[in-house]
Protein backbone atom coordinates (compact mmCIF):
# COMPACT_ATOMS: atom_id res chain seq x y z
CA UNK A 1 0.00 0.00 0.00
CA UNK A 2 1.47 3.60 -0.95
CA UNK A 3 0.65 6.74 -0.69
CA UNK A 4 1.31 10.46 -1.82
CA UNK A 5 2.16 13.17 0.34
CA UNK A 6 -1.29 15.12 -0.34
CA UNK A 7 -0.69 17.38 2.87
CA UNK A 8 2.45 17.75 4.61
CA UNK A 9 4.68 15.37 5.96
CA UNK A 10 5.23 16.72 9.90
CA UNK A 11 8.42 18.54 10.63
CA UNK A 12 10.89 16.00 9.77
CA UNK A 13 10.48 15.20 6.50
CA UNK A 14 10.70 17.26 2.75
CA UNK A 15 9.36 15.29 0.03
CA UNK A 16 7.98 16.52 -3.48
CA UNK A 17 4.90 15.03 -4.90
CA UNK A 18 7.21 12.21 -6.50
CA UNK A 19 8.01 10.87 -3.45
CA UNK A 20 6.45 7.40 -2.01
CA UNK A 21 6.37 5.70 0.94
CA UNK A 22 4.59 2.50 2.23
CA UNK A 23 1.76 2.90 4.89
CA UNK A 24 3.08 0.97 7.91
CA UNK A 25 0.34 2.49 10.34
CA UNK A 26 -2.64 4.26 10.54
CA UNK A 27 -3.69 6.72 13.81
CA UNK A 28 -7.44 7.37 13.92
CA UNK A 29 -9.22 9.49 16.30
CA UNK A 30 -12.40 11.16 15.84
CA UNK A 31 -13.09 14.75 16.35
CA UNK A 32 -15.56 15.82 19.52
CA UNK A 33 -18.72 18.05 18.84
CA UNK A 34 -18.41 20.87 18.63
CA UNK A 35 -19.98 21.99 22.24
CA UNK A 36 -17.51 19.51 23.64
CA UNK A 37 -14.39 21.02 21.46
CA UNK A 38 -13.87 23.44 24.41
CA UNK A 39 -14.25 21.19 27.17
CA UNK A 40 -11.06 20.05 30.12
CA UNK A 41 -11.35 16.62 28.76
CA UNK A 42 -11.28 17.57 25.30
CA UNK A 43 -8.52 19.83 25.39
CA UNK A 44 -6.70 17.17 27.71
CA UNK A 45 -6.92 14.61 24.67
CA UNK A 46 -5.65 17.59 22.40
CA UNK A 47 -2.20 17.93 24.84
CA UNK A 48 -1.53 14.19 25.40
CA UNK A 49 -1.90 13.15 21.32
CA UNK A 50 -0.07 15.81 21.06
CA UNK A 51 2.70 14.69 23.18
CA UNK A 52 2.14 11.37 21.41
CA UNK A 53 2.74 12.67 17.63
CA UNK A 54 5.87 14.32 19.00
CA UNK A 55 7.18 11.53 20.52
CA UNK A 56 6.35 9.99 17.00
CA UNK A 57 8.78 12.51 15.16
CA UNK A 58 11.05 12.33 18.00
CA UNK A 59 11.98 8.77 17.42
CA UNK A 60 11.80 9.53 13.41
CA UNK A 61 9.03 8.52 12.12
CA UNK A 62 7.39 10.17 9.49
CA UNK A 63 4.18 11.47 9.77
CA UNK A 64 1.44 12.68 7.29
CA UNK A 65 -2.04 13.81 8.42
CA UNK A 66 -5.21 14.03 6.34
CA UNK A 67 -8.62 15.00 7.38
CA UNK A 68 -12.12 13.34 6.95
CA UNK A 69 -15.05 14.89 7.99
CA UNK A 70 -15.02 13.90 11.65
CA UNK A 71 -12.01 11.94 11.42
CA UNK A 72 -8.56 12.75 11.62
CA UNK A 73 -6.02 10.22 9.78
CA UNK A 74 -2.42 10.06 10.80
CA UNK A 75 -0.28 8.18 8.45
CA UNK A 76 2.67 6.81 9.66
CA UNK A 77 6.08 5.61 7.69
CA UNK A 78 9.06 4.18 9.27
CA UNK A 79 12.16 4.47 7.17
CA UNK A 80 14.64 2.28 7.47
CA UNK A 81 17.56 3.90 9.55
CA UNK A 82 14.76 3.40 12.44
CA UNK A 83 14.22 0.00 11.90
CA UNK A 84 18.04 -0.83 11.93
CA UNK A 85 18.30 1.59 15.03
CA UNK A 86 15.64 -0.11 17.29
CA UNK A 87 16.75 -3.89 15.67
CA UNK A 88 19.96 -3.09 17.15
CA UNK A 89 18.46 -1.80 20.55
CA UNK A 90 16.07 -4.32 20.73
CA UNK A 91 18.69 -7.27 19.99
CA UNK A 92 16.75 -8.96 17.09
CA UNK A 93 18.30 -11.76 15.39
CA UNK A 94 17.82 -11.88 12.08
CA UNK A 95 18.44 -14.34 9.23
CA UNK A 96 22.56 -13.98 7.77
CA UNK A 97 23.00 -13.91 3.79
CA UNK A 98 23.39 -17.00 1.68
CA UNK A 99 26.81 -17.42 0.42
CA UNK A 100 26.66 -19.67 -2.76
CA UNK A 101 28.57 -22.78 -2.90
CA UNK A 102 28.00 -23.46 0.92
CA UNK A 103 25.27 -26.50 0.47
CA UNK A 104 26.19 -29.64 1.35
CA UNK A 105 26.32 -32.43 -1.28
CA UNK A 106 22.96 -34.91 -0.34
CA UNK A 107 24.48 -38.66 -0.54
CA UNK A 108 23.23 -40.75 -3.55
CA UNK A 109 21.25 -43.46 -1.44
CA UNK A 110 19.77 -42.72 1.80
CA UNK A 111 17.59 -45.13 3.58
CA UNK A 112 15.81 -42.67 5.49
CA UNK A 113 15.44 -40.51 3.16
CA UNK A 114 13.83 -42.69 0.62
CA UNK A 115 11.34 -44.13 3.58
CA UNK A 116 10.30 -40.53 4.47
CA UNK A 117 9.46 -39.38 0.24
CA UNK A 118 7.94 -43.10 0.65
CA UNK A 119 5.68 -41.64 3.37
CA UNK A 120 5.07 -38.16 2.26
CA UNK A 121 3.99 -39.24 -1.05
CA UNK A 122 1.28 -41.68 0.92
CA UNK A 123 0.15 -38.48 3.11
CA UNK A 124 0.53 -35.77 0.45
CA UNK A 125 -3.11 -35.14 0.44
CA UNK A 126 -2.62 -33.81 4.22
CA UNK A 127 0.19 -31.48 3.44
CA UNK A 128 -0.33 -27.62 2.40
CA UNK A 129 0.28 -26.94 -1.21
CA UNK A 130 4.08 -26.20 -1.72
CA UNK A 131 2.81 -23.36 -4.20
CA UNK A 132 0.90 -21.36 -1.41
CA UNK A 133 3.10 -22.15 1.58
CA UNK A 134 6.71 -22.37 0.09
CA UNK A 135 8.62 -24.29 2.48
CA UNK A 136 10.48 -21.72 4.81
CA UNK A 137 14.84 -22.42 4.22
CA UNK A 138 16.88 -22.86 7.17
CA UNK A 139 19.04 -20.35 7.95
CA UNK A 140 20.88 -19.31 10.69
CA UNK A 141 20.40 -16.21 12.27
CA UNK A 142 22.60 -13.74 14.72
CA UNK A 143 21.81 -10.33 16.46
CA UNK A 144 21.80 -7.74 13.80
CA UNK A 145 24.12 -4.93 13.72
CA UNK A 146 24.13 -2.00 11.50
CA UNK A 147 28.32 -2.80 11.13
CA UNK A 148 27.59 -6.43 9.72
CA UNK A 149 25.42 -7.21 6.46
CA UNK A 150 22.43 -9.03 7.87
CA UNK A 151 19.29 -9.22 6.19
CA UNK A 152 16.86 -6.97 7.61
CA UNK A 153 13.26 -7.75 8.34
CA UNK A 154 11.06 -5.39 9.82
CA UNK A 155 9.62 -5.47 12.95
CA UNK A 156 7.84 -2.77 13.42
CA UNK A 157 5.43 -2.74 15.75
CA UNK A 158 8.11 -2.38 18.94
CA UNK A 159 8.46 1.63 18.22
CA UNK A 160 5.57 3.03 18.93
CA UNK A 161 4.97 1.00 22.13
CA UNK A 162 8.45 3.00 23.47
CA UNK A 163 7.22 6.55 22.48
CA UNK A 164 6.22 7.74 26.16
CA UNK A 165 2.45 6.90 25.42
CA UNK A 166 0.99 3.53 24.12
CA UNK A 167 -1.83 3.15 21.89
CA UNK A 168 -4.57 2.18 24.22
CA UNK A 169 -3.90 5.18 26.88
CA UNK A 170 -3.33 7.39 23.88
CA UNK A 171 -7.00 8.83 22.47
CA UNK A 172 -6.23 7.93 19.08
CA UNK A 173 -9.08 5.39 18.68
CA UNK A 174 -7.62 2.55 16.14
CA UNK A 175 -4.72 1.49 15.23
CA UNK A 176 -4.47 -0.36 11.93
CA UNK A 177 -1.24 -2.08 10.96
CA UNK A 178 -1.10 -2.13 6.64
CA UNK A 179 2.11 -4.87 6.47
CA UNK A 180 -0.79 -8.27 6.94
CA UNK A 181 -3.49 -6.94 4.31
CA UNK A 182 -6.94 -8.16 5.17
CA UNK A 183 -8.68 -11.14 4.54
CA UNK A 184 -10.14 -10.19 0.93
CA UNK A 185 -7.14 -8.92 -0.05
CA UNK A 186 -5.82 -11.79 -2.55
CA UNK A 187 -2.22 -12.80 -1.57
CA UNK A 188 -1.86 -11.16 1.55
CA UNK A 189 -0.70 -13.17 4.55
CA UNK A 190 -3.94 -12.54 6.36
CA UNK A 191 -6.19 -14.28 3.50
CA UNK A 192 -3.70 -17.45 3.26
CA UNK A 193 -3.87 -18.22 6.66
CA UNK A 194 -7.71 -17.50 7.01
CA UNK A 195 -8.35 -19.78 3.65
CA UNK A 196 -5.95 -22.39 3.67
CA UNK A 197 -5.38 -22.80 7.71
CA UNK A 198 -8.57 -21.17 9.96
CA UNK A 199 -10.93 -22.61 6.97
CA UNK A 200 -12.99 -25.78 8.49
CA UNK A 201 -12.48 -27.10 5.19
CA UNK A 202 -8.66 -27.53 6.17
CA UNK A 203 -9.17 -29.42 9.36
CA UNK A 204 -7.42 -32.67 8.54
CA UNK A 205 -4.03 -30.60 6.80
CA UNK A 206 -1.06 -29.76 8.19
CA UNK A 207 -0.22 -26.51 9.84
CA UNK A 208 1.73 -23.71 7.97
CA UNK A 209 3.67 -23.52 11.19
CA UNK A 210 6.68 -20.82 9.61
CA UNK A 211 3.81 -18.63 8.08
CA UNK A 212 1.92 -18.89 11.37
CA UNK A 213 4.97 -18.07 13.41
CA UNK A 214 5.63 -15.18 10.71
CA UNK A 215 2.41 -13.90 11.53
CA UNK A 216 1.33 -14.40 15.28
CA UNK A 217 5.38 -13.43 16.40
CA UNK A 218 6.84 -16.80 18.21
CA UNK A 219 4.95 -17.77 21.32
CA UNK A 220 1.91 -18.48 19.20
CA UNK A 221 3.79 -20.17 16.76
CA UNK A 222 5.23 -22.74 19.40
CA UNK A 223 1.96 -23.17 21.13
CA UNK A 224 0.32 -23.76 17.60
CA UNK A 225 3.40 -26.27 16.76
CA UNK A 226 2.74 -28.19 20.35
CA UNK A 227 -0.68 -28.38 19.75
CA UNK A 228 -0.04 -29.98 16.15
CA UNK A 229 2.38 -32.26 17.17
CA UNK A 230 0.26 -33.40 19.95
CA UNK A 231 -2.83 -34.11 17.59
CA UNK A 232 -0.26 -36.23 15.70
CA UNK A 233 1.02 -38.46 18.47
CA UNK A 234 -2.41 -39.14 19.38
CA UNK A 235 -3.52 -40.62 15.85
CA UNK A 236 -1.55 -44.11 16.81
CA UNK A 237 -3.76 -43.82 20.21
CA UNK A 238 -7.12 -43.18 18.91
CA UNK A 239 -6.53 -46.09 16.45
CA UNK A 240 -5.82 -48.40 19.45
CA UNK A 241 -8.66 -47.48 21.68
CA UNK A 242 -10.98 -47.85 18.62
CA UNK A 243 -9.28 -51.17 18.38
CA UNK A 244 -10.28 -51.78 21.98
CA UNK A 245 -13.63 -50.76 21.85
CA UNK A 246 -14.44 -52.35 18.80
CA UNK A 247 -13.03 -55.87 20.24
CA UNK A 248 -15.27 -55.18 23.25
CA UNK A 249 -18.28 -54.82 20.68
CA UNK A 250 -17.48 -58.11 18.79
CA UNK A 251 -17.29 -59.94 22.32
CA UNK A 252 -19.44 -59.03 24.11
CA UNK A 253 -22.06 -61.77 24.13
CA UNK A 254 -19.16 -64.34 24.55
CA UNK A 255 -17.74 -63.03 28.08
CA UNK A 256 -18.35 -65.79 30.47
CA UNK A 257 -18.92 -63.48 33.42
CA UNK A 258 -21.71 -60.67 31.75
CA UNK A 259 -23.31 -64.15 30.75
CA UNK A 260 -24.06 -65.65 33.65
CA UNK A 261 -25.28 -62.12 34.83
CA UNK A 262 -27.57 -61.76 32.32
CA UNK A 263 -28.93 -65.72 32.38
CA UNK A 264 -32.68 -65.90 32.55
CA UNK A 265 -32.77 -70.02 33.73
CA UNK A 266 -32.40 -68.81 37.10
CA UNK A 267 -33.10 -65.97 39.61
CA UNK A 268 -30.34 -64.86 41.25
CA UNK A 269 -32.02 -61.92 44.32
CA UNK A 270 -29.56 -59.49 45.79
CA UNK A 271 -30.05 -58.03 49.13
CA UNK A 272 -31.31 -54.64 49.28
CA UNK A 273 -29.24 -51.77 48.73
CA UNK A 274 -30.31 -50.26 52.11
CA UNK A 275 -31.57 -51.16 55.60
CA UNK A 276 -35.87 -51.42 55.93
CA UNK A 277 -36.87 -49.41 52.70
CA UNK A 278 -35.24 -50.82 50.02
CA UNK A 279 -36.48 -54.03 48.20
CA UNK A 280 -35.01 -56.89 47.17
CA UNK A 281 -33.84 -57.16 43.16
CA UNK A 282 -32.72 -59.52 40.76
CA UNK A 283 -28.82 -59.85 39.67
CA UNK A 284 -30.04 -59.75 35.94
CA UNK A 285 -31.14 -56.53 36.36
CA UNK A 286 -27.77 -55.61 36.02
CA UNK A 287 -27.32 -57.23 32.86
CA UNK A 288 -26.73 -53.92 30.96
CA UNK A 289 -24.60 -52.45 33.03
CA UNK A 290 -22.42 -55.32 33.06
CA UNK A 291 -22.46 -55.27 29.29
CA UNK A 292 -21.33 -51.80 29.04
CA UNK A 293 -18.98 -52.54 31.46
CA UNK A 294 -17.31 -55.09 29.41
CA UNK A 295 -16.79 -53.13 26.33
CA UNK A 296 -14.97 -50.35 27.73
CA UNK A 297 -13.04 -52.88 29.98
CA UNK A 298 -11.85 -56.37 28.19
CA UNK A 299 -8.85 -58.03 27.86
CA UNK A 300 -7.24 -55.67 25.03
CA UNK A 301 -7.86 -52.69 27.18
CA UNK A 302 -4.51 -54.36 29.39
CA UNK A 303 -2.53 -53.93 26.57
CA UNK A 304 -4.04 -50.45 25.83
CA UNK A 305 -3.10 -49.02 28.91
CA UNK A 306 0.44 -51.11 28.36
CA UNK A 307 0.39 -48.40 25.18
CA UNK A 308 -0.34 -45.51 26.76
CA UNK A 309 2.38 -45.30 29.65
CA UNK A 310 4.90 -46.06 26.84
CA UNK A 311 3.05 -43.37 24.82
CA UNK A 312 3.59 -40.51 27.24
CA UNK A 313 6.99 -41.39 28.26
CA UNK A 314 7.54 -41.27 24.19
CA UNK A 315 5.36 -38.58 23.46
CA UNK A 316 7.44 -36.19 26.10
CA UNK A 317 11.01 -36.98 24.41
CA UNK A 318 9.93 -37.06 20.89
CA UNK A 319 8.17 -33.31 21.88
CA UNK A 320 11.75 -32.47 23.35
CA UNK A 321 13.40 -32.81 20.43
CA UNK A 322 11.49 -31.44 18.16
CA UNK A 323 10.80 -27.96 19.63
CA UNK A 324 14.51 -28.02 20.17
CA UNK A 325 14.39 -28.30 16.18
CA UNK A 326 11.33 -25.92 15.77
CA UNK A 327 13.76 -23.81 18.54
CA UNK A 328 16.91 -23.80 16.58
CA UNK A 329 14.71 -23.23 13.29
CA UNK A 330 13.31 -19.60 14.68
CA UNK A 331 16.56 -18.68 16.16
CA UNK A 332 15.20 -18.83 19.32
CA UNK A 333 17.79 -20.73 20.80
CA UNK A 334 19.16 -17.47 23.56
CA UNK A 335 16.15 -16.17 23.78
CA UNK A 336 15.68 -14.29 27.61
CA UNK A 337 11.70 -14.06 28.56
CA UNK A 338 12.48 -11.23 30.75
CA UNK A 339 14.79 -9.10 28.03
CA UNK A 340 11.10 -8.61 26.26
CA UNK A 341 9.35 -5.35 26.46
CA UNK A 342 6.19 -5.69 28.60
CA UNK A 343 3.53 -5.02 25.83
CA UNK A 344 1.72 -1.47 26.64
CA UNK A 345 -1.84 -3.06 27.03
CA UNK A 346 -0.28 -5.09 30.44
CA UNK A 347 1.33 -1.97 31.47
CA UNK A 348 -1.92 0.00 31.22
CA UNK A 349 -3.78 -2.12 33.19
CA UNK A 350 -0.73 -2.23 36.07
CA UNK A 351 -0.86 1.72 36.07
CA UNK A 352 -2.05 2.15 39.69
CA UNK A 353 -0.32 -1.00 40.78
CA UNK A 354 2.11 -0.07 43.65
CA UNK A 355 3.80 -2.97 43.69
CA UNK A 356 7.18 -3.19 41.37
CA UNK A 357 9.88 -5.90 40.17
CA UNK A 358 13.10 -5.27 39.53
CA UNK A 359 14.45 -6.73 35.93
CA UNK A 360 17.23 -8.15 36.09
CA UNK A 361 18.24 -8.09 32.67
CA UNK A 362 17.28 -4.06 31.80
CA UNK A 363 17.73 -3.36 35.60
CA UNK A 364 14.82 -0.95 35.49
CA UNK A 365 11.69 -1.68 37.86
CA UNK A 366 8.88 -2.69 36.10
CA UNK A 367 4.69 -2.96 37.38
CA UNK A 368 4.09 -6.47 38.90
CA UNK A 369 1.13 -8.27 39.52
CA UNK A 370 0.38 -8.56 43.26
CA UNK A 371 0.66 -11.51 44.45
CA UNK A 372 -1.74 -11.63 47.52
CA UNK A 373 -4.69 -9.21 45.97
CA UNK A 374 -4.29 -10.88 42.34
CA UNK A 375 -2.58 -13.74 41.87
CA UNK A 376 -3.81 -15.63 44.60
CA UNK A 377 -7.52 -15.03 43.69
CA UNK A 378 -7.01 -16.17 40.64
CA UNK A 379 -5.39 -19.04 40.88
CA UNK A 380 -7.11 -20.07 43.49
CA UNK A 381 -10.62 -19.80 41.19
CA UNK A 382 -8.85 -21.50 38.23
CA UNK A 383 -8.10 -24.12 40.30
CA UNK A 384 -11.72 -24.60 41.67
CA UNK A 385 -13.17 -24.07 37.84
CA UNK A 386 -10.79 -27.33 36.65
CA UNK A 387 -11.91 -29.23 40.09
CA UNK A 388 -15.04 -28.83 39.71
CA UNK A 389 -15.16 -29.78 35.95
CA UNK A 390 -12.59 -32.80 36.46
CA UNK A 391 -15.58 -33.82 39.76
CA UNK A 392 -18.41 -33.27 37.17
CA UNK A 393 -17.07 -35.71 34.42
CA UNK A 394 -15.77 -38.11 37.10
CA UNK A 395 -19.71 -38.48 38.20
CA UNK A 396 -21.28 -38.73 35.18
CA UNK A 397 -19.20 -40.77 33.09
CA UNK A 398 -20.16 -44.60 32.15
CA UNK A 399 -17.68 -45.92 33.71
CA UNK A 400 -18.06 -44.73 37.37
CA UNK A 401 -21.86 -45.74 37.17
CA UNK A 402 -21.14 -48.59 35.75
CA UNK A 403 -18.01 -49.32 38.95
CA UNK A 404 -21.18 -48.39 41.50
CA UNK A 405 -23.67 -50.77 40.04
CA UNK A 406 -20.76 -53.69 40.20
CA UNK A 407 -20.30 -53.00 43.90
CA UNK A 408 -24.49 -53.64 44.76
CA UNK A 409 -23.94 -57.31 44.99
CA UNK A 410 -21.24 -57.21 48.07
CA UNK A 411 -23.48 -54.71 50.09
CA UNK A 412 -24.68 -56.39 53.64
CA UNK A 413 -27.98 -56.83 53.88
CA UNK A 414 -28.64 -57.30 58.01
CA UNK A 415 -32.39 -58.44 57.16
CA UNK A 416 -32.27 -60.96 54.79
CA UNK A 417 -35.51 -63.62 55.08
CA UNK A 418 -34.78 -67.18 55.35
CA UNK A 419 -36.56 -68.57 53.06
CA UNK A 420 -35.28 -66.85 49.68
CA UNK A 421 -32.30 -67.35 48.18
CA UNK A 422 -29.42 -64.85 48.20
CA UNK A 423 -25.65 -64.42 46.77
CA UNK A 424 -23.49 -61.94 48.07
Amino acid sequence: MTFQPSVTFVDNMSSTSDDQHTIDFVLVWQEPNIKDSDSPSSRLADKKRSIFEQNLKHEGLLLELEKNRHFHFVKIHIPREVLCRYAEILKLRLPMKDFPGQEEEAPSFDIMLEVKSVLRRLLDFVHVDPNIFRPAPHKLTAEFSRDKNYLLKGHKTSILRNVGFNVRTTPLWWLFVTLQGDVKTTGSLRQLLYTEWASVRKWIMYQPIDYITDYFGVKFGLYFAWLGYYTHMLIPAAILGLISFVYGLSTVYSNTLSNDICRDDQDIWMCPVCDRTCPYWKLKETCLYARITYIFDNNFTVFFAVFMSFWGTLFLELWKRYSADITHHWGLTGLDSQAEHPRPEYLARLANSKVTKLNVVTNMKEPYVPFWKVRVPKTILSFSVVLLLQLVKGNSSPDKTIQEESKLPVVTCHYCRQDVQFVV
